[in-house]
């Protein structure tokens, strides 16, 4: 969600800042366009030796070497950028394509690639490229973006030739199995903005050496194999917005946040906080915060009430899977840019209809998802028609009694709706009825399990998006009619009763 629309960002900076001198670059750069500077042969040689190794199935590669006016100049190729003003290659573009079938280009990156001596960009990205990230890319040492993410299975780790790219910028190597201990070498890239090396394997302790690197604005290591606890010279990189260690490390206090008051993404899932006895007067310092993610951190709620100072830009805030108590604080629906919710399976106590009820706030134009399943709330479902875009509403396994509203149908992007494990009563046919109700285009996913739902069951054909629904174990007399819909009729229903 939020991560994406950082990386994107990011991505889109980088290329916009390529193209300027502030990064050395030549003013004009593309790929030929009404320039009469051709590619150098040395550099269009090395190209053609670089596709050799490479299958290409999806065509990304067809211009290369093809003959013909506009295909003699390797800097008219596709994904090969050249300086309008030299023709040396300096970007390399031959990242996989999201929407193709397969991987777009597979084999090995050849050596010929160290004769792009001007290179200052490189993105393999999401291809299939067997072996190890290759030693002799550190030999470009003018690289200030690299992107190898999904693309090798690297065994090996990552070379310690990459710490020779004293320019390098930008660096993405997640999801590559990339083993070993953290690369140390990479923390001597004292220019470098942006670090991911999530999903890999890497193991042993993350070095409490980040000093040198202060400029780092992004830094992503989640869903690796690191043990011990995070270091606390994160806290010297007072840049950072965007921090991710979740599924690694645990730590024994949050002191290291508090001068990183740029942060605007915050995740630590499932990193243990069961320790931290003030983890929320930690995070008050954070007033730029956007999303905030401490699932499964075997949090515990203080003596005072679960609140903590947000930021008023905060969008999500999960924090589901630990151990909080109390009732949840009705200010959170005062956070206007409030879009995700997620208090799922913790002791949340308290009203359901309390906390939902006032309806002025401003959360009701914002808020997508509300997650609070597993939960030991009470009180009745309200309606909820104020939540005009509420796309998620999970109240599952709690204690919420009284009949369902009908509003609820009102919500015209309302998705997933799931009830099921609460007290709930009332005529299901009342519920659905056959009067209007947009959710029913919209909703796909409707779960009500465990109830004590009577009537019978309405003509479920009026859903026409719905491809799961779940009636067991309720009050329900009669059958389900399954005329005209065509993706619930390959499902096997439950017992209504």
């Amino acid at each position: 969600m939020s991560s994406l629309r950082v990386v994107g960002a990011l991505l889109v900076l980088f290329v916009c800042l390529i193209n300027s001198t502030a990064m050395g670059f030549d003013t004009e750069v593309g790929n030929g366009n009404a320039s009469s500077v051709q590619c150098k042969e040395r550099e269009r040689q090395a190209l053609l030796t670089l596709k050799q190794g490479l299958t290409d199935n999806c065509g990304l590669l067809t211009s290369w070497g093809s003959t013909g006016e506009n295909h003699e100049d390797c800097c008219k190729w596709e994904g090969v950028h050249c300086s309008h003003k030299t023709g040396h290659v300096i970007m390399l573009d031959l990242r996989g394509r999201p929407d193709y079938a397969s991987y777009c280009l597979e084999g090995t990156i050849n050596s010929s690639l160290i004769e792009l001596h001007y290179l200052s960009y490189l993105d393999f990205s999401s291809n299939l490229i067997y072996g190890d990230v290759p030693k002799f890319i550190g030999s470009l040492t003018l690289l200030k973006y690299l992107n190898l993410s999904h693309s090798f299975h690297g065994k090996n780790g990552i070379p310690f030739e990459l710490g020779n790219l004293l320019h390098l910028q930008y660096l993405d190597l997640r999801a590559n199995y990339l083993g070993g201990e953290f690369p140390t070498h990479i923390l001597n890239l004292s220019r470098l903005l942006h670090l991911n090396l999530a999903e890999n394997e890497l193991t042993g302790e993350i070095p409490d050496i980040f000093a040198n690197i202060s400029s780092l604005v992004y830094l992503d290591l989640n869903w690796n194999f690191f043990t011990g606890t995070i270091p606390h010279s994160l806290g010297n990189l007072l840049q950072l917005n965007y921090l991710d260690l979740s599924y690694s490390s645990s730590t024994s206090n949050l002191d290291w946040l508090s001068d990183l008051t740029s942060m605007k993404t915050l995740k630590l899932a499932y990193v243990n906080l069961g320790t931290v006895i003030n983890w929320q007067q930690k995070l008050t310092n954070l007033s730029h915060l956007q999303e905030l993610d401490l699932s499964g951190c075997n949090l515990v709620s203080s003596k005072s009430p679960l609140l903590f100072n947000h930021s008023a830009n905060l969008a999500i805030l999960q924090l589901s899977g630990n151990h909080l108590t109390g009732s949840i604080p009705k200010s959170w629906l005062d956070i206007c840019s409030l879009s995700v919710l997620d208090l799922s399976s913790n002791n949340m106590s308290g009203r359901f209809d309390d906390f939902v009820s006032t309806s002025t706030n401003c959360a009701n134009k914002s808020l997508q998802h509300l997650l609070l399943g597993e939960n030991q709330m009470i009180g009745s479902v309200p309606d909820l028609s104020q939540f005009s875009f509420l796309q998620e509403l999970d109240l599952q396994g709690n204690n919420l009694s009284g009949p369902i509203p009908k509003s609820l149908l009102n919500i015209c992007s309302l998705r997933e709706l799931s009830l099921s494990s609460n007290i709930l009563s009332g005529r299901l046919d009342d519920f659905i009825s056959t009067t209007p109700g947009c959710a029913k285009k919209s909703l796909q996913h409707l779960s009500l399990i465990g109830n004590q739902i009577t009537g019978s069951v309405p003509h479920l054909s009026q859903f026409s998006s719905l491809t799961y629904f779940d009636l067991a174990n309720n009050r329900l007399n009669g059958s389900l009619a399954f005329q005209h819909m065509s993706a619930c009729e390959s499902s096997t229903p439950r017992p209504l009763f």
